[in-house]
């Protein structure tokens, strides 16, 4: 069986694992995409040197893994392609077994309920 590994973590993504469970004790009621929008703030808040212990365990990380993979000892990942979308088909109306002109709507006619009853008229307080 053939032994498949991750691809390496970003500095980016070693930073966030790094720091989110510190972030989520600090702030417990705090929702998923808060958390990362917080940590992405952080992230780049940072000056060049507080990044560069991450981007060095990055650079190490990728490099273990390019030699894993030219070794042989790891498959290379086959990169997906996606297909291309498909226009969707044009349904076409069928035709009617009888004459080809189009169907007359319906005429609506009203059902009489009765002879209707007389309203008294309304009286507003300005006529008076």
């Amino acid at each position: 069986m053939t032994e498949f590994i991750k691809r390496p973590s970003s500095a980016y993504m070693l930073f966030m694992q790094k720091n989110r469970q510190s972030f989520v004790e600090k702030n417990p009621g705090a929702a998923f995409g808060d958390i990362g929008k917080a940590l992405a703030q952080q992230w780049k808040s940072l000056s060049q040197t507080e990044k560069l212990p991450y981007e060095e365990d990055a650079k190490k990380a990728k490099t273990h893994y390019e030699e894993k993979v030219a070794s042989g000892a790891v498959p290379k990942p086959i990169k997906r392609i996606r297909k291309e979308k498909q226009p969707k088909p044009v349904k076409v109306a069928k035709e009617s077994k009888g004459s080809k002109a189009p169907k007359e709507p319906a005429v609506k006619t009203k059902v009489s309920k009765g002879p209707k009853k007389a309203k008294a008229p309304k009286h507003s307080d300005d006529e008076q």
